[in-house]
């Protein structure tokens, strides 16, 4: 039996746009290196000692999204580290205060993020990526200062099951049953 011939509409590349929220979704900004999308399922086998492993039961199933910003502004570190605020003078100056956050329940900041490849339109939403909710968790963010270089934020979100038991999403999460 010979292979079939390829499909080049199922093979994707290129890099993406993630936005964070759901009223006023924010760009996050633009990166370097990739953005992971990771699916991780851990199982524990059910096991007898006349049968062997006879099932497995999922005990566990992460979804993590790490994106390497480039954008170490303010704002776009305000925008990664939740509890984090802008500051602002009465003659326009600007500051960013981080507070410590032990203690802080990273659930409180969760919201939807969808990662939309470039390479598509804005209303094409085929190949999004929606993890309906999720929370930033920022780092490591790197500040290196030297000639050759650039700084880094990494953000990585971690997802949780929304309301509605939903997880994430590919494609159009608009789309119905039966539709």
């Amino acid at each position: 039996m010979g292979l079939e011939p390829i499909a080049v509409e199922k093979l994707d590349f290129g890099p993406c746009k993630a936005t964070f929220g759901t009223a006023t979704p924010i760009y996050l900004g633009r990166t370097q290196g990739e953005t992971t999308i990771q699916y991780e399922v851990d199982t524990f086998a059910l096991e007898t000692e006349e049968d062997g492993q006879v099932d497995e039961i999922v005990t566990n199933d992460a979804l993590t999204v790490t994106i390497p910003l480039v954008y170490t502004d303010k704002a776009s570190l305000a925008n990664i580290i939740p509890w984090a605020s802008i500051v602002t003078a009465a003659d326009s100056s600007t500051k960013l205060v981080v507070g410590k956050a032990i203690g802080k329940r990273l659930s409180d900041y969760s919201d939807k993020l969808v990662i939309h490849p470039v390479n598509l339109t804005d209303d094409d939403l085929t190949k999004d990526v929606t993890i309906h909710k999720c929370y930033p968790k920022p780092g490591p963010i790197n500040f290196g200062y030297a000639r050759n270089g650039q700084r880094i934020a990494n953000i990585t979100f971690v997802a949780l099951e929304d309301a509605n038991g939903e997880y994430f999403t590919i494609g159009d999460p608009t789309i119905q049953e039966g539709e």
